[in-house]
Formats: C-alpha cells, structure tokens, sequence
C-alpha cells in the first residue's frame, strides 16, 4: 500500500512538502526493508512476523508522515496533530493508518 500512496498521478511537484514527504517515506521503507531481509537472513523472524512488521513500519511511517502535514499546516503539536489524526479515525470509523493516507494524498485532515 506504501507504494501505491507514493505513485499516485495527483502527487504535487518535487519542490513540494507533499512530495518531500513522500520521498521521505519511500527511503525510510527501503531502510525497513533491509533491516527485515537482514533479520530474516539470520532466521529471527519467520515469514508471518515479516509481513506483520511490513504492514507495522509502513502503518507507523504513514502516520508519521500524516501529523508532519497536519502539525505544518495547522501550526499544532506533535501530540495535538495525533488525535486530531486519532479523532477523525474514531468519527469515520475507519483505521488511523488508512485517515492517515488521506492525509498523505491530500495534504488535508477533514475535520
């Protein structure tokens, strides 16, 4: 899914924080994708754990990414852009890491 929300046709141009924030997430998932052929490698994880901490670390960096965009364009606090994240979760009744990947493609957090 990480990929996905990096490719989409609508990504504002380079010189944006959208797209800076996209290239930030695509480098951090090459990073985690290393740490987890390295682990796997040495037999600590098996493949079920794998897939476990991909859906994990790409979850985790999605939302990162999404309080980056609410804190920079709402001017809040790391912990006020998270439940703002964790409120319009709650209300949709959908997951956080999907309210974040709206926040990723948009820019925006419907309130």
């Amino acid at each position: 899914m990480l990929t996905r929300v990096c490719e989409e046709p609508n990504t504002p141009g380079p010189d944006s924080a959208l797209a800076r924030e996209n290239a930030e997430l695509r480098r951090q998932a090459a990073i985690d994708r290393e740490i987890i052929r390295d682990l796997e490698g040495e037999r600590f994880i098996d493949r079920e754990m794998i897939a476990n901490l991909q859906v994990a670390l790409g979850s985790a960096r999605m939302i990162g990414a999404a309080q980056g965009i609410i804190m920079a364009g709402q001017k809040l606090t790391e912990e006020a852009a998270f439940g703002a994240l964790r409120r319009a979760s709650q209300r949709t009744h959908l997951k956080l890491r999907d309210v974040a990947a709206q926040v990723i493609l948009t820019g925006i957090l419907d309130a």
